[in-house]
């Protein structure tokens, strides 16, 4: 007798859609880190999600009040600890903060639009999902297992990542 027979079985949590090769995940994160014609917002959340696992939510709500300059590291969502910054994704956190200031603006949010620079209310859900449309990924497909992977390590006394 099956006792399991009939007990509803759980989806499984996070992410089981497609992962980018690693080939791609290089060649997003050469272009977010060092490309300085690609748009800060865009920046910031590819390198979010691609090295720290940062879901389109956690990089919208993400606060100016969140960032730890001195420990160099944020807070993301509901996670329980701070997230350490590495040396490109503080430059890149750096460089939309930069962006942010030009907006002048007393939205509380790193992230700020046209839209939104004159209220508190974070970027819009659809301005998120549509960030990352140029380089046709999403933060889903940016989950990070083949960081790990790479032949050559990148040190955090590194300035850029490793070569091919």
């Amino acid at each position: 007798m099956d006792r399991t027979q009939g007990l509803p079985a759980r989806a499984p949590k996070g992410f089981t859609g497609t992962t980018l090769t690693l080939e791609q995940q290089r060649r997003l994160f050469r272009r977010w880190s060092t490309d300085p014609a690609v748009h800060p917002h865009e920046a910031l959340l590819g390198v979010l999600a691609l090295l720290h696992g940062a879901s389109s939510r956690e990089v919208r709500h993400l606060l100016v009040t969140a960032i730890d300059p001195a420990d160099q590291t944020i807070r993301l969502g509901h996670r329980a600890h701070p997230v350490p910054m590495d040396p490109a994704s503080w430059v890149v956190l750096q460089r939309c903060l930069a962006h942010r200031q030009r907006q002048h603006t007393d939205n509380p949010h790193v992230m700020v639009t046209w839209g939104t620079k004159a209220g508190k209310t974070p970027a819009s859900i659809a301005y998120v999902n549509h960030v990352l449309d140029r380089p046709a990924s999403r933060p889903g497909c940016c989950a990070p297992p083949a960081w790990s992977t790479w032949s050559t390590p990148w040190t955090p006394n590194s300035s850029r990542p490793p070569s091919e």
